[in-house]
């Protein structure tokens, strides 16, 4: 069976890379059973290319995902982060520390979705874990840490934004010093936000209380 990626489709490249891995032989296992759940999407051709689209099907099997009826392979990337963490058996409000710590580091790399996307299914099944954590807690401690992910460098949006419209003569390195308080201002927020869990959970508890 042969693979082939048009148009330098990533998604494309992504799926018939995984295949290789999965058999460097390409003999695919064909899947005949009917697939539950199924998500349909067309990888387009880049512009200028002559190729059609292609209609790629994929759907879950056991520990497998199955693509146009080939089986791939899935890393245990996800179980295996979780399982490491939970190995360490830090108390809860130190992994909650450590937590975001990493979702501060990734916000000077990251915009707020791709960290949203990267750490909260790993976070969030651990915090379901803990009794004593709040969920919409931890939800607003870790929305108000992704607020430095627009201030700080040397991704940071709002630094470009502000590099965009300010004159010349104001250097870069202005720019950076001159958002280092608010930067400061965010932190002294998750700092009272942590310690103060009524600030978040108060007003849900008084509305939907009754």
């Amino acid at each position: 069976m042969r693979i082939a990626c048009l148009g330098g489709g990533p998604a494309g490249l992504y799926f018939a890379i995984s295949a290789k891995l999965r058999n460097p032989a390409h003999e695919i296992e064909v899947i005949e059973k009917d697939l539950a759940e199924l998500s349909e999407f067309v990888i387009k051709p880049a512009q200028g290319s002559g190729g059609k689209g292609i209609l790629v099907i994929v759907g879950r099997d056991g520990d497998h995902y199955v693509v146009n009826g080939s089986k791939t392979y899935i890393t245990g990337g996800l179980r295996a982060t979780q399982e490491l963490i939970r190995a360490m058996e830090m108390e809860p409000w130190m992994l909650i520390t450590v937590m975001m710590g990493i979702v501060f580091i990734l916000g000077a790399f990251l915009d707020w979705t791709g960290i949203v996307l990267l750490s909260f299914p790993i976070f969030l099944p651990i915090i379901q874990e803990m009794p004593d954590v709040n969920l919409l807690w931890f939800v607003v401690l870790m929305a108000v840490v992704l607020q430095t992910s627009f201030l700080t460098p040397p991704f940071g949006y709002a630094l470009f934004y502000l590099r965009a419209i300010a004159p010349r003569e104001v250097r870069t390195g202005a720019i950076v010093r001159g958002v280092l308080p608010f930067i400061g201002l965010i932190l002294v927020m998750c700092v009272l936000v942590a310690v103060f869990p009524a600030l978040v959970t108060w007003l849900p508890d008084v509305l939907y209380s009754k």
